[in-house]
């Protein structure tokens, strides 16, 4: 379920980032935490061009800081984190 829930939360993101370019929205875009936890729903503010490179690998997700195993963290910043999931 993981992958799915992974999935549900990136196509949220991208209609989200879509409807916030489209209306001008200043600053940080609020989007979900990406991570497999079905209940999650930790808001993440990024940019759009931030979004962009960690949407740029269909394997990457955006997540909060621990919302994922060490093992698939691929980048660390403040206020979020990048990870690759294998399947």
């Amino acid at each position: 379920m993981g992958g799915e829930t992974s999935s549900l939360f990136r196509a949220a993101n991208v209609r989200i980032e879509q409807r916030s370019g489209e209306i001008g929205f200043p600053g940080k875009t609020p989007l979900l935490c990406e991570c497999a936890d079905e209940t999650c729903s930790t808001i993440v503010p990024l940019s759009s061009e931030d979004y962009a490179r960690v949407r740029a690998y269909p394997a990457r997700f955006l997540v909060v800081p621990g919302h994922a195993p060490a093992a698939e963290v691929v980048e660390r910043q403040p206020g979020h984190w990048v990870i690759e999931s294998g399947g």
